[in-house]
């Protein structure tokens, strides 16, 4: 059940930021959308802004774990780069309101961790 809700609030993070940027998202606004109370969104979570790292990674490290494992299996660089630039296209707005935002340094800072990985 937990992984669960924690999965819900940040799928719910996400439909939020796509249409509002990441500075104007409130926790009232998660809560509401998710059905959930506020303590049950604080046991997971500090702020809004401790949700950003868990939606980067939940949303590119997994991303990025499937393209390494297809990779093994002889994927071509093409279809991996592909697969990525879909996933990117399609949360772009998302993207977009997290880097523009006061944390943006969250999203900046993953990102570089996760190309020098690769």
């Amino acid at each position: 059940m937990a992984t669960f809700t924690r999965k819900a609030i940040m799928q719910t993070f996400l439909h939020i930021l796509k249409n509002k940027p990441l500075d104007r998202i409130t926790v009232k606004d998660i809560c509401e959308q998710c059905e959930i109370n506020r303590n049950t969104f604080y046991y997971y979570f500090k702020d809004i802004y401790d949700v950003t790292p868990s939606f980067a990674s939940s949303i590119f490290e997994d991303e990025v774990r499937l393209v390494m494992d297809e990779a093994k299996e002889g994927v071509t660089f093409h279809d991996a780069y592909a697969r990525v630039a879909a996933l990117i296209l399609n949360n772009r707005e998302a993207i977009m309101h997290i880097y523009a935002s006061e944390n943006g340094r969250v999203l900046r800072t993953y990102l570089d961790a996760v190309v020098t990985q690769v």
